[in-house]
C-alpha cells in the first residue's frame, strides 16, 4: 500500500512537471515567433521597403507593393510550401522564366539580383505568407482629422519616413546602375561625384532639406553634429537590444526635423563592411585614393550606418 501511494506521487510529480515544461515550451515558441517576425520586417524594412513601399505615389514607384507581390502569389500558389518555394526561386535568380507578375515586369522591368543568405530570404518569405500587408495609400480617403492647432506626429514622421524612403530609391536605382555597370569600385566614383547632387536635388523636389550623415563618415560633409550623434547613440542602443528603430521627431522654428536610421545591408558592405572579405582589393583601392580620412569601414549586416536628417515644414 505504501508503494502504490508512493507510486501515485511520483506520477503526479511527473504529469505537474511535463505540463510545466509545456507551459514554457509555449512561452518560448511564442516568443521566437515574435523574434522572428522581428527579423523578418526589419530584413524587409532594411533591404525591400525602398522599392516596395506601399506609401509611395504610383508614378514614383520602383517595384510593386508587398501587398501586390502577396496577392499575385497567393492566387498562383495558395499552399504555403509552393509559395515560398516559387518566390525563392525568382528572388535567387530574377528572371522572365521565374517571373509571375507579368504586369510589374512590363511596367517596372527586373529586379537586379542581389545575393542575400537563404535562411534570411525564407524567413523574409513566411513573414509574407503569413501577415496581411498593407495596401497602397490614396490620398484624400479616409483618415481622421486633427482638431484645429493639434500636431499629428504620426502624420509628421510618416511623411518624413516617405522623403527618406524616395530619396533612398533615387540614389539606390543609381548606385545599382552604377554596380551593373562597372562594379563597386566605379561605384564608389558614382558616390565621390553624384550621390550629395542627388540628394540635394529629391530635398528640392520634395520640398525638404535632406541629408545623410554618420558618426563614421566617409565625406567629410557627411559628419554628425552633436544633436545628430544623440541619435545615432540612440538607434545603437535600440539595435542592442533587438528593437527596430523607426524615426524621431524634433520641432524647430521653421517646422519639424526627422531623424530616420540608415541601417546596413548585404549591398552595403562591398563598400562598407570588413576590407580583404566584404570589399574588392580594387574597390578598397579606389576608396583610399578618394577618401584618404575615410572612417566608414568595418561594418556588418544590420548595423546602423547612419542617419537620414530631413528638415520641412508641416503641410
Amino acid at each position: 500500500m505504501k508503494n502504490a501511494k508512493l507510486s501515485l506521487v511520483l506520477v503526479l510529480l511527473v504529469s505537474i512537471l511535463g505540463l510545466s515544461n509545456c507551459s514554457n515550451l509555449s512561452v518560448d515558441t511564442k516568443e521566437q515567433t515574435v523574434a522572428q517576425t522581428n527579423l523578418a520586417k526589419q530584413f524587409l524594412r532594411q533591404n525591400c521597403l525602398a522599392c516596395h513601399c506601399e506609401t509611395a505615389r504610383e508614378s514614383e514607384r520602383l517595384a510593386p507593393p508587398f501587398f501586390a507581390i502577396r496577392k499575385h502569389y497567393l492566387k498562383d500558389y495558395p499552399q504555403k510550401e509552393n509559395f515560398e518555394a516559387a518566390m525563392l526561386t525568382f528572388l535567387q535568380e530574377p528572371n522572365e522564366a521565374n517571373a509571375i507578375m507579368k504586369g510589374a515586369l512590363a511596367k517596372f522591368g527586373l529586379m537586379p539580383k542581389i545575393t542575400f543568405p537563404e535562411k534570411d530570404l525564407k524567413l523574409a518569405i513566411e513573414y509574407l505568407y503569413e501577415n496581411d500587408q498593407a495596401k497602397p495609400e490614396h490620398a484624400g480617403k479616409g483618415g481622421k482629422s486633427q482638431e484645429k492647432g493639434q500636431v499629428d506626429e504620426a502624420a509628421i514622421l510618416k511623411k518624413g519616413e516617405s522623403i527618406a524612403l524616395q530619396t533612398k530609391k533615387v540614389l539606390g536605382k543609381n548606385l545599382m546602375a552604377a554596380m551593373a555597370e562597372g562594379g563597386s569600385a566605379y561605384a564608389v566614383d558614382f558616390c565621390n561625384v553624384k550621390a550629395i547632387n542627388l540628394t540635394d536635388s529629391m530635398g528640392q523636389k520634395l520640398k525638404a532639406s535632406v541629408k545623410r550623415v554618420s558618426d563614421k563618415n566617409r565625406n567629410p560633409n557627411n559628419a554628425a553634429s552633436l544633436e545628430e550623434l544623440t541619435f545615432i547613440n540612440k538607434f545603437k542602443d535600440m539595435l542592442a537590444q533587438k528593437e527596430i528603430p523607426t524615426g524621431e521627431l524634433l520641432k524647430t522654428a521653421d517646422g519639424y526635423r526627422v531623424f530616420y536610421p540608415i541601417i546596413t545591408n548585404q549591398m552595403c558592405l562591398q563598400c562598407h563592411g570588413e576590407a580583404g572579405t566584404d570589399i574588392a582589393n580594387e574597390t578598397l583601392e579606389r576608396i583610399r585614393a578618394m577618401y584618404p580620412a575615410d572612417l566608414a569601414l568595418g561594418y556588418k549586416m544590420n548595423e546602423l550606418r547612419g542617419l537620414w536628417v530631413l528638415d520641412y515644414q508641416a503641410d
